[in-house]
C-alpha cells in the first residue's frame, strides 16, 4: 500500500500555555506549515492545506537527498534574513515564483524547514509512537546522518524552569534566546500538534500547542 503524508494536527486551546511535568516544550515559528516526504527518490512537499509547494522551493526538494528513503518530516519552512530574523514577507514572495525564478530565489532567501516532528522513518510510520520516541528519532536522524541546510532540528525542552529556546535566529547552541510562548505536548502518548492564543499584558500572541492524540 502505498504511503502518504497524513493530514496535519489541528489546533487545540488551553487556558495557560505553561509546560506542566511530563509535557514537551517548543518554540512556535513564524513560516508555513509543512510536510515533506521522500520515497524511491520521489519527493512530496506539502503545505497543510494540501498544496504542492515543491516547485517554490527547490532547495528544500534537493536536500531531501540527505534524507533516509522512506521518510517524512512535519516541519515548518522559514526564511532568515541577513542579520538572523525570521521574515515572513520573503517567504510568502517566494510562493509565486517558479523555475529559473524559483532557483534564483532560492540562492537569495534560502528556504529552511525546520524539523519538529518524525512522521515516518525507512519505511515504518512512525505516527503511532509516543512523542518521546519520534522525538529520539527524529534527533537520530540529524546526528546519523549529519543534516545540514535546508534542515534544522527544532530545539524542544521537558523542563518546567527552562524557557522555550529561541525561534528568530537558526537553531544551535550559539542562537537560543528567552522566549515565553511554548508548544506543549505529552511525551508518553501520540502526538497532537496545533496553535493556540495566549494572552499577554500588550494583547493577544500566536503559540502552539502538542496535545495528546495524533489523530
Amino acid at each position: 500500500m502505498t504511503w502518504t503524508l497524513p493530514e496535519p494536527m489541528l489546533a487545540a486551546p488551553v487556558s495557560d500555555p505553561a509546560l506542566l511535568p511530563g509535557w514537551a516544550g517548543e518554540p512556535k515559528w513564524d513560516g508555513f506549515r509543512a510536510g515533506v516526504s521522500v520515497d524511491a527518490s520521489q519527493v512530496v512537499l506539502r503545505s497543510r492545506r494540501g498544496t504542492d509547494m515543491a516547485p517554490a522551493f527547490p532547495e528544500v526538494v534537493a536536500g531531501a537527498a540527505q534524507l533516509p528513503d522512506a521518510t517524512a518530516l512535519d516541519g515548518e519552512l522559514v526564511v532568515w534574513d541577513a542579520a538572523g530574523r525570521l521574515t515572513f514577507e520573503r517567504l510568502q514572495n517566494r510562493l509565486a515564483r517558479r523555475g529559473a525564478g524559483a532557483a534564483r530565489a532560492a540562492k537569495k532567501w534560502p528556504t529552511h524547514f525546520v524539523a519538529f516532528d518524525l512522521l515516518r522513518l525507512s519505511g515504518t510510520d512512525t505516527t503511532g509512537w509516543p512523542y518521546r520516541r519520534r522525538r529520539a528519532a527524529l534527533e537520530s536522524v540529524f546526528t546519523a546522518r549529519r543534516l545540514s541546510a535546508p534542515w534544522a532540528l527544532c530545539p524542544s525542552t521537558t523542563e518546567a524552569d527552562e524557557d522555550a529556546r529561541g525561534h528568530d535566529t537558526p537553531p544551535g547552541p550559539e542562537h537560543y534566546q528567552l522566549w515565553d510562548l511554548r508548544l506543549a505536548g505529552r511525551i508518553s502518548r501520540p502526538l497532537f500538534r496545533g496553535r493556540i492564543g495566549h494572552r499577554t499584558e500588550t494583547g493577544w500572541s500566536a503559540c502552539s500547542l502538542v496535545g495528546v492524540n495524533h489523530r
